[in-house]
């Protein structure tokens, strides 16, 4: 699989896992240094189709130490299932291209 971006601003990238093809990268790039966090199959679309009211205590089950260094440099829940959200209709319009090439 290759190592392609799926959504990158100045704070965060997430990208497929190199070695993994239904698992992701976040990396946290504010800060002193770059952390990255695995995001496993299924939490792309998860995050992406969530209420608000119930994505904190999703993401923390998930994650509560990529929550609590996300915000620790600033950056909320609501930033997080953002970015994942815009990951997923990424990895969704991608797929739906190479489908059609398929055809």
């Amino acid at each position: 699989m290759e190592n392609r971006v799926l959504y990158e601003d100045s704070d965060m990238r997430i990208e497929h896992h190199p070695t993994s093809h239904e698992d992701y990268l976040l990396f946290l790039l504010s800060g002193r240094e770059e952390l990255q966090y695995i995001i496993q199959r299924g939490c792309l679309e998860e995050f992406a189709t969530i209420s608000r009211d119930r994505m904190g205590l999703a993401m923390r089950c998930m994650n509560r130490d990529m929550v609590d260094e996300a915000e620790r440099r600033g950056l909320g829940v609501d930033s997080l299932g953002l970015a994942m959200a815009k990951a997923y209709i990424e990895k969704e319009r991608c797929y739906q291209i190479w489908k059609s090439e398929q055809e």
